[in-house]
């Protein structure tokens, strides 16, 4: 959702009973092409294990 004032989107999920938590937040001038709703939104990351044959996860 956009917040018409400031001009960021935010992503948030909706938890039990409507309750909306938000995620996080970014500028406005990064999706200079995106106007009112987003149908999908991809992200990634890195992980990084610095404990020799150390697992990053759990089986």
């Amino acid at each position: 959702m956009q917040n018409q004032n400031i001009g960021v989107w935010w992503l948030g999920v909706i938890l039990e009973h409507g309750i909306l938590e938000p995620l996080g937040y970014w500028p406005v001038i990064l999706f200079n092409r995106l106007n009112d709703y987003a149908e999908r939104v991809e992200w990634g990351g890195e992980i990084i294990n610095q404990e020799n044959l150390g697992w990053h996860t759990t089986i």
